[in-house]
């Protein structure tokens, strides 16, 4: 696949396997087979996702991060929590894995012994690395680069007194976060996906945690951002189609942030969201890759 052409790397088949592709769904290469999950693209071609990681002390498989090359050869793996799962401290295995836009850093989230938590690592990493890190910024979920030194990240549940939404700065060290917005309204979980720029913010919202895990509505809200300062507006929110795999809908960004990539049942739609965002887009998005799920958009 040509350099610079944008591509979409996604998961696909009873296998789990790794997928790259244009954005409009042609060019579909194969990178290896499953079961990944969770892949995301640096600018620079770098893929890194979730993939088999060694037997844990507690029995279980544990999940490390597989960083491919940008012609999608395997270059190294990293060690992750799960590889190191006790019956005393179980540990899954990494989610949400986003590699800055640069390639030098690679963020993800954990349930480690009894909480949520999100780290980051260097991207040239071999075993575990979490530098100014031991704790993490604990209780949130899906890092999302802004740039190449912010990230945004999501509570699992709403803190008391303080916002669904916080900014941290790899290298502040543990639960080192800036409360940035909160999400008022009906929803009880939130996952908040950000453009590279910031400017443009996806939050995929449920009802899940008050039907005891089952949600009966699943919707997408775009913010506009026009500064971390500034707390974001709402443009508009539509409620989604979903199934079972409702926490996979992983909205992405093109890179000029005019159109939105997201999961829904069949597979994975792209919506023409333009320079001004509206929801309708959303509605009639069509879908590009079928049977897809975990899309992510890279510039490369």
């Amino acid at each position: 696949m040509p350099a610079a052409a944008e591509s979409i790397v996604y998961i696909r088949g009873s296998d789990a396997s790794l997928w790259i592709a244009r954005p409009d769904g042609t060019g579909a290469r194969k990178i290896g087979d499953g079961p990944f999950a969770w892949p995301s693209q640096a600018n620079n071609g770098t893929i890194v996702a979730q993939g088999p990681g060694k037997r844990a002390p507690d029995g279980t498989r544990g999940g490390e991060i597989w960083v491919f090359t940008a012609a999608g050869r395997l270059d190294h793996r990293i060690s992750a929590p799960a590889d190191y799962s006790t019956l005393d401290c179980p540990t899954f295995a990494p989610q949400h894995i986003h590699i800055s836009p640069d390639g030098s850093k690679i963020a993800y989230d954990t349930w480690m012994c009894n909480h949520f938590m999100s780290v980051w690592t260097p991207a040239t990493s071999r075993g575990l690395n979490w530098p100014k890190q031991k704790a993490g910024q604990e209780g949130t979920i899906v890092p999302s680069w802004i740039g190449n030194d912010r990230l945004l990240l999501s509570y699992v549940s709403r803190p008391v007194d303080a916002q669904e939404f916080a900014l941290y700065s790899p290298g502040a060290g543990d639960n080192a976060l800036t409360g940035w917005f909160s999400d008022a309204g009906w929803a009880s979980g939130w996952r908040a996906f950000a453009s590279s720029d910031g400017k443009r913010i996806a939050v995929v919202e449920d009802d899940a945690a008050d039907r005891l895990g089952t949600p009966a509505r699943v919707a997408i809200k775009l913010y506009a951002a026009e500064g971390s300062s500034d707390a974001p507006t709402t443009i508009c929110e539509t409620n989604i189609p979903f199934g079972p795999g409702f926490a996979n809908v992983s909205p992405s960004f093109s890179p000029n942030h005019k159109r939105l990539l997201f999961g829904l049942p069949d597979g994975i739609h792209v919506a023409e969201i333009g320079e001004r965002p509206n929801c309708a887009a959303i509605a009639r998005a069509p879908l590009i890759l079928p049977g897809a799920t975990q899309g992510f958009w890279s510039k490369f």
